[in-house]
């Protein structure tokens, strides 16, 4: 499973699970893309009922690809803030990035 995060401004916290190679349970719900095929490609939020998926959820060679937000506190300076790509190969909690401020200054 190849997730890429993205930090997103907001007040709600997160946990995210891999259940199997096609299934994450994203604050407790289930999500299965196990019947997707290599091409298939699901754009969020309009066929991936939640806002926490970013952009689409794609099977590339044979994994799941996907987008997923991370909450950062108000406030949060985005510039010079750049997406995390993980690759999560077992079950289980995924431990999510944590997203820092750039300081310019130094």
């Amino acid at each position: 499973m190849k997730i890429q995060f993205i930090a997103q401004q907001r007040l709600d916290s997160v946990k995210y699970r891999r259940v199997g190679p096609y299934q994450i349970e994203v604050n407790g719900e289930l999500f299965d893309f196990s019947r997707m095929k290599a091409g298939d490609e699901l754009i969020a939020p309009i066929a991936v009922k939640s806002s926490w998926f970013a952009h689409r959820v794609s099977v590339e060679d044979e994994q799941l690809c996907l987008s997923l937000f991370v909450p950062v506190v108000s406030g949060f300076n985005f510039d010079g803030v750049h997406p995390v790509d993980m690759t999560i190969d077992q079950n289980g909690m995924i431990e999510v990035p944590e997203f820092k401020e750039v300081d310019r200054d130094h």
